[in-house]
């Protein structure tokens, strides 16, 4: 086996690492921001009277199932998805990009003991 049949791609490991990152922030980017929905929401539903249950204040873990997940409006409530939508959508491309760096790993620690055991081979028959 030849061990240059082997031979990592840098480039394609570098830009995975580059593409990584980016989406790694662009995360906690939507994240920071639907928690910031999300308590636009809760303080909405604990002040306004229209969003109370007999009369009191929702419960937080009532909020948190109801409010927090369909939204205190339609409008909230298509926000609320598409950030759920979104955060999926880079969740998918971490995992992806996560599998690309271990490949790229994978085939260098290949590429290493290859070229390792046919520098041994050589030294060995010399």
């Amino acid at each position: 086996m030849n061990p240059n049949d082997y031979i990592p791609d840098i480039n394609a490991y570098a830009e995975a690492w580059v593409e990584l990152g980016l989406a790694l922030g662009e995360e906690a980017r939507l994240s920071d921001e639907l928690e910031s929905l999300k308590g636009d929401i809760l303080q909405k539903v604990s002040t306004y009277e229209e969003f109370f249950v007999n009369g009191k204040t929702p419960s937080v873990s009532y909020a948190d199932k109801t409010y927090l997940v369909n939204g205190h409006t339609p409008e909230a409530g298509e926000k609320l998805r598409d950030y759920a939508e979104k955060l999926a959508n880079l969740e998918r491309q971490i995992t992806q990009l996560r599998g690309i760096l271990k490949t790229e790993e994978m085939k260098q620690a290949v590429f290493q003991t290859l070229s390792a055991n046919s520098r041994s081979v050589i030294g060995f028959n010399e």
